[in-house]
């Protein structure tokens, strides 16, 4: 369901069932790591060694062995968690079901709920620091912080698709992967234009006119001007559902 690559020849996916792969030479052999029984739907590396992941019942897993290992965390909710980011090594932000938005100012020791106004299932987060984020999810849900999450408030996305991604390029450009097109800002969510090209369930951008986006077709989706323009990179037969970059040529 997810991958990060980790380093340049690390990649660690998660998935179905509690299933970990972890490779160490990009995907030539891979180690599985099972147990974890309920499902995982995204990871976050704050470095080399310490990664985490959540997943259906409030899932809360932390690596910091490059993910050889994982233990489980506390966890303060038991919906299902859908994306977890870090903005540095001890802050982080998980979202998921039913509004559901989680902190940590501790390197996930202990995580706290906040109160997200909304019981709209959330997909994904995005952080450009320790104040200001932003929590996408079902039926064009966004929304915006600027203090830490104490606060969230509405912005208007103009559709009521389901929101999977998003990537902010810099403080005031934006671009989400959404079930029908892609969107983007470039005023720091004050509005969100629909594009006419580009769909999916991820997006990343290697720099601020380089960009991705996989799933809901057989493609890779590659922007060139900041996510205003989408083209088809046809890979075969299988749709990818998840795209990482560590830099503008290993992804």
């Amino acid at each position: 369901r997810n991958i990060t690559m980790v380093e340049s020849s690390r990649l660690v996916i998660i998935g179905s069932g509690g299933r970990i792969m972890n490779s160490t030479d990009l995907g030539q052999n891979w180690q599985f790591q099972n147990g974890f029984k309920k499902s995982l739907y995204s990871n976050y590396f704050t470095d080399a060694n310490t990664g985490y992941a959540v997943g259906d019942s409030g899932k809360i897993l932390k690596t910091t062995d490059g993910g050889n290992n994982w233990l489980q965390q506390i966890s303060p909710t038991k919906n299902l968690l859908k994306s977890v980011y870090f903005v540095n090594e001890n802050t982080g932000f998980a979202v998921g079901d039913t509004g559901v938005i989680l902190k940590s100012i501790n390197a996930g020791v202990n995580w706290i709920q906040l109160i997200s106004g909304t019981t709209s299932n959330l997909n994904d987060t995005r952080f450009l620091n320790t104040f200001t984020g932003y929590a996408i999810g079902k039926s064009g849900k966004i929304l915006k912080t600027t203090n830490g999450g104490l606060n969230w408030f509405d912005q208007i996305s103009g559709t009521t698709n389901s929101l999977n991604s998003i990537f902010m390029i810099d403080a005031n450009t934006g671009v989400i992967a959404a079930d029908v097109r892609t969107l983007r800002t470039t005023d720091g969510g004050l509005n969100w234009v629909n594009q006419t090209s580009g769909r999916g369930m991820d997006v990343f951008f290697t720099d601020a006119i380089t960009g991705y986006c996989v799933g809901r077709t057989n493609d890779i989706l590659k922007s060139t001007n900041g996510g205003v323009n989408w083209f088809n990179q046809t890979v075969g037969n299988n749709a990818a559902v998840s795209v990482h970059f560590i830099n503008n040529l290993n992804g």
